[in-house]
């Protein structure tokens, strides 16, 4: 097979190859809006508590990624793929670079003309530098892998049959990843998580390799606690 040939059928969209009967496509709908967009409105209004995220979060990813791998349908090379996560990280980091830095100056922006009610720059390293490393090692594990696996790998699998185009995946893919940090209460965490679910849907989308898109998750995720912008991330805040 030409190369070209292989990288397409690597990076083509899993869609399903025969027709999907009416009532498959309404129960998929159904279950993407309870999931993605009820679940987030339930933590939103307290119906469940804000303390019990996380283990929300850690019992979904465990049943995504026990439901993926008992499917014979998903391409399981899809959870790792080094050398498609090497390429495209060097294809992604002048994007990075560039975002970090805007991350930066953002925040200095935020003290400097006083948009919020407190300093944010490096607040999380000097003031609680414990909490703050135990974010740095337990966060890419504990909180990125289980996101990743939930709005990259199970989203793109699953509602291949409601969002048939790369273009449609990556918007709906970004669109929920940005609506579930609704639960943050503040309108910069669902803007920034709608950015960056874009970037890391598009790196899902030309890799079909999820380390790629946990590993940029990551560091666009530990950048964020170190400069100061992970205040509206931090259940702390709410």
């Amino acid at each position: 097979m030409p190369a070209m040939t292989r990288a397409a059928t690597a990076t083509a969209p899993q869609t399903p190859a025969r027709a999907v009967a009416a009532w498959v496509v309404v129960a998929r709908a159904i279950e993407c809006a309870a999931l993605f967009a009820g679940v987030p409105l339930l933590i939103f209004f307290r119906i469940l508590s804000l303390k019990w995220m996380m283990l929300v979060l850690g019992l979904f990813g465990i049943a995504v990624l026990v439901f993926l791998l008992l499917d014979p349908t998903f391409d399981h090379r899809s959870m790792w793929r080094m050398r498609a996560s090497v390429r495209e990280m060097r294809r992604a980091l002048p994007v990075m670079i560039a975002g970090l830095i805007l991350m930066l100056l953002g925040t200095i922006a935020h003290d400097e003309f006083g948009w919020g009610n407190h300093t944010l720059l490096l607040g999380m390293p000097r003031n609680n530098t414990g909490l703050y490393m135990a974010i740095m090692l337990l966060y890419p594990l504990f909180s990125v892998y289980p996101q990743e696996l939930i709005y990259r790998a199970f989203f793109f699998h699953r509602y291949a049959v409601l969002f048939r185009t790369p273009g449609l995946m990556i918007a709906a893919s970004a669109l929920a990843f940005g609506w579930a940090h609704l639960i943050f209460e503040n309108v910069l965490a669902v803007a920034l998580s709608a950015v960056g679910g874009a970037l890391f849907a598009w790196t899902y989308h030309r890799s079909r390799a999820l380390s790629a898109c946990w590993l940029e998750h990551s560091i666009y995720g530990d950048w964020l606690f170190t400069v100061g912008l992970g205040w509206y991330f931090f259940t702390g805040s709410v």
